[in-house]
């Protein structure tokens, strides 16, 4: 966190390096709530699941998308997977993944052998191949694979594996780092397509499937407002050592002490709490130069930006060739709220 510090012109390097000490003490990240609160307000509601016979297989699916240990319906999954993946990356893939083992019966697929769906985040996707209709001909990603650990008492927990998965309409092949394929965990499928969803928003092209995100401008306006808040903060450390201001004639053994490591330390100052000067005149210009409202002001605005960027998504919107906005689909419309108060944090 500490390299999103960044240095403001005229500003030393000695001093830099001094700010940045407090850096991570001062810094502020709303960006989990910029992203959530639209999808809460609106997708917890917004979902109904209908199935013709509450026994069905497809019921049996949406009470547990996942197959974990604890259960994921297919609202939840969409509430807080594909939604909070959009608002974040501009991107959530989907993978509409199945056990190795081939159910014999409909009894052995409840018990366990459904399908199930898992993320695939975009900086794991390898690559893929559209053919002439739109759909996906093959489609590669990577991801860490732990074999299951089956007896903790007596062996270690296996290792974690990079491995890279490939799904094609009739397969799905996975071979480990050095290219041998893990004959285990690949097989054959008969769904005769690839079971890949990639949802996008904010498409540059109509034939793109990788969207925009609005979060990247996003962060810039974050990390902009924790730059000018760590300012602040340390103009009023300046101002709070100011305070303490001592000639350094004064230092003399009836003031100070030294510690067992040879340190010196005022004797009613924390250890290095405070300046010295030289001469007879004791200088103003840490208090005079103090410029800690203006930088809460615009760390304000900044997050304010921040705030209106995200619920107006003015950095990935497109105009038309009349000035009218021509970004229109549903998820722009989900987004058109206000995420988020700011003003409570700052006043």
């Amino acid at each position: 966190m500490i390299d999103y510090a960044r240095q403001f012109p005229n500003e030393g390097f000695p001093a830099f390096k001094a700010r940045k000490e407090y850096f991570l003490e001062t810094f502020i990240n709303r960006a989990r709530d910029l992203i959530s609160a639209p999808v809460n307000s609106v997708f917890g509601q917004s979902i109904k699941n209908e199935f013709g016979s509450e026994k069905s297989l497809l019921k049996n699916f949406s009470d547990n998308v996942t197959l974990g240990s604890s259960a994921v319906d297919l609202t939840t999954y969409i509430r807080d997977y594909v939604a909070i993946g959009l608002r974040a990356y501009g991107n959530t893939i989907t993978v509409i993944d199945k056990p190795p083992i081939t159910p014999l019966s409909r009894k052995d697929e409840r018990n366990g052998l459904l399908p199930y769906l898992s993320n695939v985040r975009p900086q794991d996707v390898l690559n893929w191949y559209l053919d002439a209709d739109g759909e996906f001909l093959w489609f590669g990603y990577k991801k860490l694979y732990q074999d299951t650990w089956l007896n903790p008492f007596e062996e270690k927990a296996p290792d974690n594996k990079n491995y890279q998965f490939l799904w094609t309409k009739t397969e799905l092949i996975v071979r480990d780092d050095r290219g041998y394929i893990n004959t285990d965990l690949s097989f054959t499928h008969n769904w005769g397509i690839v079971p890949v969803v990639w949802q996008a928003t904010f498409l540059t092209r109509p034939g793109d499937v990788v969207g925009n995100a609005a979060m990247e401008q996003t962060s810039n306006y974050i990390m902009t407002q924790n730059n000018l808040l760590n300012c602040g903060v340390h103009e009023l450390y300046k101002h709070g050592g100011s305070l303490l201001l001592m000639p350094e004639d004064a230092i003399t053994a009836a003031n100070f002490t030294t510690d067992k490591d040879g340190e010196t330390e005022a004797k009613r100052q924390d250890k290095n709490g405070m300046f010295t000067y030289a001469g007879e005149i004791k200088p103003e210009y840490l208090i005079k130069q103090l410029e800690v409202d203006r930088m809460m002001q615009w760390a304000m605005f900044y997050a304010q930006e921040a705030a209106d960027n995200e619920r107006d998504l003015k950095s990935v919107a497109k105009k038309g060739t009349t000035g009218e906005m021509v970004q229109e689909s549903g998820f722009a419309k989900v987004v058109d709220r206000e995420p988020i108060k700011w003003r409570k944090y700052f006043m």
